[in-house]
């Protein structure tokens, strides 16, 4: 999930939490959970908004019992197809997360689909 403040019409501030689960084969179960903040970009047309964004954080990762805390990255966009003026679909978001632990360097993938309610008094 995320939250963007608007802080112009086209340049907003968002806060990402996201949580991923991977078995590998010949491995353990693993878990990451991400809160990245950063800006965004959006081109705002009557139907549709297009947005980019940059965001950094923290990953807190579980693999072989052991529990770690790390820098981490998203770089992505998406679309949002508006609804309505207070609803949008997101019909694709998509974001690259590289991320480093002090032993290994993951490059994750992370799409999604949603519902987009705007609130406020701008789009």
């Amino acid at each position: 999930g995320s939250i963007t403040v608007n802080l112009r019409r086209n340049v907003g501030f968002t806060v990402d939490a996201g949580g991923q689960y991977r078995s590998v084969q010949s491995g353990p179960r693993i878990h990451a959970y991400e809160l990245l903040a950063g800006p965004r970009f959006a081109a705002r047309r009557e139907n549709a908004t297009v947005f980019v964004h940059a965001l950094a954080g923290v990953v807190h990762g579980l693999a072989r019992g052991s529990r770690e805390n790390f820098f981490a990255v998203g770089i992505g966009g998406g679309v949002d197809v508006n609804m309505g003026d207070r609803f949008a679909l997101r019909i694709i978001q998509a974001d690259y997360l590289p991320n480093r632990s002090p032993d290994s360097t993951y490059h994750d993938v992370r799409l999604g689909v949603g519902a987009v309610l705007k609130l406020g008094s701008g789009n």
